[in-house]
């Protein structure tokens, strides 16, 4: 099949991850101006975002230090910019040369920002060139070192160093939470269902992978740890508390993490299970109760709702 004519259907579908999904009707003008917000956003906006009844701090850029981080970034910014002013009104090059520098420095919220312009979407996967600012005030700040005084020039060099250690501290920080966060989720989640496949070997008349099996609602196997911060939705990959996430993650857990076959229901029938009543009336998952045989089929309630 003729490539170009794959590429041009699946760009104009309207599936998800596609240009039409996510925007295609967004003009150029709103694109470009959200590529640039969305560049400031990422960096200098704390704010506080509503979720499960809970103001929830959050920043766009992975850091611990949300507000530290954002004035410090102002702080960098500022100091590159100062840094290029000074470039451009004492460097040595042609006026042309220094313009079509100052050009490219005011394109890079854009250029770095692709993804936005054209999906006007933007994942936290596709910010990493946001950070290459970085690398400029590095440069900026090597070549300040044979054009400005010797004492301004340390102090200056100084200064990025102490903020750029900072913004390292605060991130490094940051992922060690993430880290622990999922790992004590890919814990609890084993420990969970481990539990849950023993009672259901414990059901009367169960053949494993003969006996049908629907899973309602999504475990909830990790509630928080003391003095962790609550990560929002925005943030991918995070925000969940479970390393199942959704319907179909039960039969890949089981099959491959537990090495255990099931026979899964498919999630149609599990919408149906969830709509009667006897299931409504059933407790959650650890509870007693929580595993049944109804109609020929054992289910499990691990949860009110299964999160999509």
């Amino acid at each position: 099949m003729n490539p170009s004519y794959q590429i041009t259907r699946i760009a104009s579908s309207k599936s998800y991850n596609t240009i039409e999904y996510h925007g295609g009707t967004i003009s150029l003008k709103q694109r470009i101006v959200g590529s640039y917000l969305n560049f400031i956003w990422n960096f200098f906006v704390p704010s506080y975002s509503i979720f499960n009844n809970q103001a929830i701090e959050k920043l766009s850029a992975s850091t611990f230090y949300l507000y530290l981080s954002s004035i410090t970034n102002l702080l960098l910014f500022g100091l590159g910019f100062i840094l290029l002013m000074i470039w451009a009104v004492k460097g040595k090059n042609s006026f042309l040369s220094r313009a079509c520098v100052l050009s490219i420095v005011l394109l890079i919220p854009l250029i770095s920002n692709t993804t936005y312009f054209i999906s006007c979407v933007s994942h936290m996967v596709t910010r990493y060139p946001f950070y290459l600012w970085y690398l400029l005030v590095i440069v900026l700040l090597r070549w300040a070192k044979d054009q400005i005084d010797f004492k301004k020039c340390t102090r200056l060099r100084c200064l990025a160093f102490v903020l750029t250690l900072f913004l390292l501290l605060s991130n490094v920080r940051f992922s060690n939470e993430i880290y622990t966060k999922k790992d004590l989720e890919t814990k609890s989640t084993l420990s969970t269902m481990t539990r849950v496949i023993s009672r259901i070997e414990e059901q009367e008349n169960f053949v494993p992978n003969e006996t049908p099996v629907v899973f309602i609602g999504k475990p909830a196997v990790q509630s928080g740890v003391a003095h962790m911060k609550k990560y929002v939705p925005l943030q991918t990959g995070i925000s969940y508390d479970s390393s199942i996430t959704y319907y179909q993650a039960y039969h890949s857990y089981c099959s491959t993490v537990l090495q255990y076959e099931l026979k899964i229901c498919d999630e149609e029938t599990a919408k149906e299970f969830a709509r009667k009543y006897a299931v409504k009336e059933m407790p959650v998952f650890p509870a007693k109760g929580s595993i049944q045989t109804v109609d020929g089929v054992i289910v499990v309630k691990m949860g009110e709702v299964m999160a999509k």
